[in-house]
């Protein structure tokens, strides 16, 4: 009977060793799936972060485009009123230099008077 007993303990000791190994694979596993799924987790979040990060790329980039072609517009509407500006001086212009031209002519006209009235002083 006692050999009867002790080779129930040993049978229970076994059993209850393989249980234990069994138990400690179960949570190797849990362990290493929880893992996996906190690995998958961390790169949906970094993939969602990239896709969020591009997305404002995108809009940063149309705002930009878009700011550029109002400044284009704007810049040729500048452009446009200087060749304005620079036609409305060069009609202006034409007119100066005929007054210059008379300004010369009589200055000239005045020297030569001048030296005209010195001859007849000497």
């Amino acid at each position: 009977m006692l050999k009867e007993k002790e080779r129930q303990l040993n049978a229970a000791k076994v059993n209850l060793e393989k249980k234990e190994a069994e138990r400690e694979k179960r949570d190797e596993l849990k362990l290493k799936l929880a893992k996996e799924q906190v690995e998958r987790d961390a790169a949906k979040k970094m993939k969602a972060k990239e896709r969020a990060f591009l997305a404002g790329q995108k809009k940063i980039d149309a705002l930009y485009r878009k700011e550029m072609s109002s400044k284009d517009k704007e810049c040729a509407q500048l452009k446009r009123e200087l060749e304005a500006a620079q036609k409305e001086m060069a009609a202006r212009a034409d007119v100066l230099p005929s007054r210059t031209t008379r300004s010369r002519s009589k200055a000239k006209a005045n020297e030569a008077k001048e030296a005209a009235d010195e001859e007849k002083n000497e």
